[in-house]
């Protein structure tokens, strides 16, 4: 059995830690860090809470359009809040089906538009000053702007990470060498049957017993 040389020991813990960082980043990406989340779904419960409870004066003034913005603004800060909590039972088939329809939800910077369109009609709702309306708009737009800053750092360290996997391309010619080296166990710079299906088993591959043949 053949041991790593320093250099390629160094490549390949190079390399599995840029994978996992990537891993991470893309997570940024696609959900946001859990401050923001909780952050964000606290934004839309108040959202939909205060609009709930506004919802039947507007109701009993008869007032069409102020009844259906309050509507607009009920269903977007649900489906916020569906978008940003962990899935339940509950909430797993909403938030796919969310997603699945609004492509652009399934990412943070899409939730942060979400959310800038949410905090806009919240503070355009109100005619007279409201503090309460005003605080919950100014926290979903406050919602909107981390959202864009956390999509635009992920965006950026990604770019980076993926820059600096491509420079280091040859960490998985060093993987497979290590390997091949491994399970050459005669050193005839060949493997046999038994030695090629142990080192395929390792590498995450099977063969079947038509393809050994082959």
């Amino acid at each position: 059995m053949m041991n790593l040389n320093n250099d390629e020991t160094t490549a390949m813990l190079s390399a599995n830690a840029r994978r996992s960082q990537t891993n991470k980043v893309k997570d940024m990406l696609m959900s946001g860090p859990f401050a923001l989340k909780s952050l964000c779904f606290l934004a839309c419960g108040a959202c939909s809470v205060y609009n709930v409870i506004n919802f039947f004066p507007k109701l009993f003034s008869l007032n069409i359009s102020k009844i259906t913005v309050v509507v607009i603004s009920v269903v977007l800060a649900l489906c916020g809040m569906i978008l940003e909590v962990t899935p339940l039972l509950c909430t797993r088939r909403c938030k796919a089906s969310i997603e699945h329809w609004v492509k652009l939800f399934s990412r943070t910077k899409g939730r942060g538009l979400l959310y800038l369109c949410l905090g806009g009609i919240q503070l355009a709702e109100e005619d007279t000053f409201n503090i309460f309306s005003y605080a919950i708009g100014f926290g979903l737009l406050g919602c909107a702007v981390l959202s864009f800053m956390v999509s635009w750092y992920a965006s950026s360290k990604l770019n980076k990470l993926h820059t600096a996997m491509v420079r280091g391309h040859t960490d998985d010619i060093v993987y497979c060498k290590q390997m091949f080296n491994k399970y050459d166990l005669d050193t005839s710079g060949a493997l046999d049957r038994p030695e090629l299906v142990a080192c395929a088993k390792e590498l995450g591959s099977e063969f079947t017993s038509n393809e050994l043949f082959a």
